[in-house]
Parts: C-alpha cells; sequence; structure tokens
C-alpha cells in the first residue's frame, strides 16, 4: 500500500508516528506539504506535484491538515478525492467539523448533547445562558486548542468579548459555561472507523479553564461508559468523519460532546493509555484499502461475465 500523508512537517509526533507505523506494516508512504503543492485540473485529466514531482500511485491518503491552512490543505485533499483516492477522513467532514457552528448544528440535529449554544449578539440570549450556568465561554466560529476561548461571568464582559470578535472580523459562539472553575477538566475520546480506542482525562492546571495539554493539562486514562462511547460514535458519524478526537464533560446535566477534532494530536493520549492509535489508524487503513480492492475486483469479474463485456 502507498501512502501519503499531508503533513506540513514530519518532525511532528503524529506524522512521524504515523509514517514508522506504515513502514513496519510494510507500506511505503510519503509525507507532503499541501503548502508546496501544485495542482494540475485540466479536462484531459487531474495530477498533483510536490516540489517539481508529480505525485502518483498513491493507495491511501491521510490528512494531517492543521487549521490554519484548512483551505490549502483541503483543496489539495480533494484533488486526490477526485483522482479516486481514498483518504481516511473527506475533505467535506474535515470542513464540517471545523466550522464550529456547522457542526453543532449537525450534532444538535443527529440527537448529540451538546452546551445550549448561541450564535450572534442576542443580549437576552446570553443573560438566558447566565441566568442558567452563571457564566459563558466565548469562543472564535474556526480555532482550535482552545485558541481565542474567554469565559465572562458578567453581562456587560460577555458584550465587551463579542464587540472584540467583531472588531478583529471573527465570527464567534457563545456557550454555557459547563466546566467546573476549581477544577477544568473533560474527556478526549479517540475515534477509528465504528471503534472507541482510548480515551483519556484532562485536568487544567491551577487557574486555566481550558484543559489542553499544549496549555499544561495534566491528562491520564480513563474509561468510558457504554453511553458515552455511542455518544463518540453518533458524534462522528453525525459529521462524517471516520478518525476524530471527541471532547466530553460530564456535567451537572449529563454528559455533553464540546467538540469534534478531525486532526486530533497522538502525542498526549498515545502516552497517557500507551495504546498504539496510530497503528490502529494504519490497520484500518489497510482494511479499506482490501475492501475497495475486493469490490473493484468483483466488479471487472462481473462485467468480464457479462454477455456483452
Amino acid at each position: 500500500m502507498h501512502v501519503a500523508i499531508l503533513s506540513q512537517s514530519t518532525t511532528v509526533y503524529s506524522t512521524s508516528r504515523l509514517v514508522d507505523c506504515c513502514l513496519k506494516r510494510g507500506h511505503t508512504v510519503e509525507a507532503v506539504n499541501p503548502l508546496r503543492c501544485a495542482l494540475r485540473v485540466q479536462i484531459d485529466g487531474l495530477d498533483i506535484s510536490y516540489q517539481e514531482r508529480r505525485v502518483a500511485g498513491v493507495d491511501v491518503v491521510i490528512p494531517r491538515i492543521d487549521p490554519a491552512i484548512t483551505a490549502v490543505g483541503t483543496a489539495v485533499l480533494s484533488q486526490f478525492e477526485a483522482m479516486g483516492v481514498w483518504s481516511l477522513n473527506e475533505s467535506a467532514a474535515i470542513h464540517r467539523s471545523r466550522d464550529k457552528l456547522r457542526a453543532l448544528q449537525l450534532l444538535a440535529k443527529a440527537g448529540v448533547p451538546i452546551p445550549n449554544t448561541v450564535y450572534g449578539e442576542t443580549i437576552s440570549c446570553i443573560k438566558q445562558l447566565m441566568a442558567r450556568a452563571g457564566s459563558v465561554v466565548i469562543k472564535p466560529v474556526r480555532g482550535s486548542k482552545g485558541q481565542g476561548v474567554v469565559v465572562v461571568n458578567t453581562v456587560e464582559g460577555a458584550r465587551s468579548a463579542i464587540e472584540q470578535f467583531v472588531r478583529s472580523g471573527t465570527r464567534c459562539l457563545i456557550q454555557e459555561f459547563v466546566g467546573d472553575r476549581t477544577a477544568a477538566c473533560d474527556i478526549r475520546c479517540f475515534v477509528v472507523g465504528d471503534h472507541l480506542i482510548a480515551a483519556m482525562i484532562r485536568t487544567a492546571k491551577t487557574g486555566e479553564l481550558r484543559a489542553n495539554i499544549h496549555l499544561g493539562a495534566k491528562a491520564k486514562a480513563v474509561t468510558v461508559n457504554h453511553e458515552e462511547r455511542a455518544m463518540c460514535l453518533r458524534a462522528v458519524h453525525a459529521l462524517g468523519l471516520t478518525v476524530a478526537g471527541v471532547d466530553l464533560i460530564r456535567s451537572p446535566r449529563g454528559v455533553l460532546v464540546l467538540e469534534v477534532n478531525s486532526s486530533p494530536g497522538l502525542e498526549g493520549i498515545e502516552k497517557a493509555t500507551q495504546c498504539d492509535v496510530a497503528d490502529a489508524m494504519i490497520a484500518y487503513a489497510e482494511q479499506q484499502h482490501t475492501k475497495r480492492n475486493s469490490k473493484t475486483t468483483a466488479i471487472r469479474m462481473t462485467c468480464r461475465g457479462h454477455p456483452d463485456a
């Protein structure tokens, strides 16, 4: 199997682990930086060049696209898809997951419990959220790793934060605050296909309300129950993803899905759980590649046996 990993750097832990797993399982693999690709789109065909060399013979593409280059990265990924290459996560699904408003709309439609959310400058709605939760979280519609997220506990504070977002040309969401202000934590679940393969609980450092590992949060393995496992799978499928990190929070009103990440990091969860997540991803890609080859062979056999073939 020839695997292409869309990533800006092979030194990043996640990309490095995926490359190593591909090689250990006997596959050929190349890392392709989307920022250095050229796409040819013509009536006589499509192709991709990377550093002046044509990329050919790829069986599977694994997108590890940084949120900062989503537009460029998904353009390259969609080119691979148009050329018939199977992707571990489709470009359209990545777009859906990275637009937080669209993602929440789809999760709500699928019946996945989420924090109550407001989009737009509706002060009356913000007052209702604060009356229920005491505080609200304001976050950009597009963003990752907790960047730009603020927690406020007054209407005037919320109004001021929203105005700052508006002045910077950034769309934002206002959500009820469902965490613990003294010990912020959430659960990151890693889904591959139809299986939840690892889960860790992340606890923020003192004074920090975002439980992101790169912000100093501590992580350890955690066991999730059947309801939480089913919720994660429903959330991932609602967005059309195959591989994803699902962030849960055990709140006073039950378990809620905070976010679904289409390009979750591997380092934190592999070290916390001792689970070989990278190997599980490559194993799943192998299964899908075998299925695709089997279907193609069956179609060819059927065509050959047809009287009009």
